[in-house]
């Protein structure tokens, strides 16, 4: 594993979980989230003709190479937590960043590190350590079952590179809505 894919690891864990704390003491919500969404694009845009100072440090030390556009990754990672605070319960939506924040981030680092056996698009190891780390996360939010449906079935469902009209559906769009959407069908049944 690259120091370059430890350290976005490192950086997507924490930075979702200061996120969490954020929007449960009601500091950040959807305008602020669908705010940072647009100036984000925006220096996106920007960034592809021009050299920004600290945008360009950041994409060089975070950055993967094969992106579509520059930051790419914190893009569907603002985008899938703004439509589940949008969209769904606040112990729901928490629930399920932190699915992404736990589950996603120990599946990659684990996976990569010990992952022997192959498992659809993953590893055994990085599917299993998404389940064990996103439910516990998700546990603080939400009840134990409804935990583990939403971290079970999504870091599973996860592991098959999913696509619509061809396109891989980015996993920190994914994660949380297809989590939220599971644990708040669930609850309501």
């Amino acid at each position: 594993m690259t120091s370059l894919e430890i350290k976005r690891q490192l950086f997507h864990l924490i930075f979702s979980i200061i996120l969490v704390i954020l929007i449960y003491l009601d500091i950040v919500g959807p305008v602020v989230l669908s705010s940072v969404l647009i100036i984000g694009l925006v220096l996106s845009y920007l960034s592809i003709e021009h050299k920004l100072p600290a945008i360009s440090w950041l994409l060089n030390v975070f950055e993967r190479d094969n992106v579509n556009f520059p930051g790419e990754g914190a893009f569907y990672l603002i985008l899938g937590i703004t439509i589940v605070v949008l969209f769904f319960p606040l112990n729901i939506a928490l629930a399920s960043i932190m699915i992404l924040a736990l589950g996603d981030s120990f599946a990659n680092l684990l996976g990569r590190a010990y992952g022997k056996k192959p498992f659809a698009h993953k590893t055994l190891v990085g599917t299993t350590a998404g389940i064990f780390f996103g439910f516990w996360g998700a546990m603080i939010f939400v009840e134990p079952l409804v935990a583990l449906l939403g971290s079970g079935i999504t870091m599973l469902l996860e592991a098959f590179n999913l696509k619509v009209l061809n396109i891989k559906i980015d996993d920190n769009l994914f994660i949380p809505v297809v989590a939220s959407i599971i644990m708040y069908v669930w609850v309501m049944l």
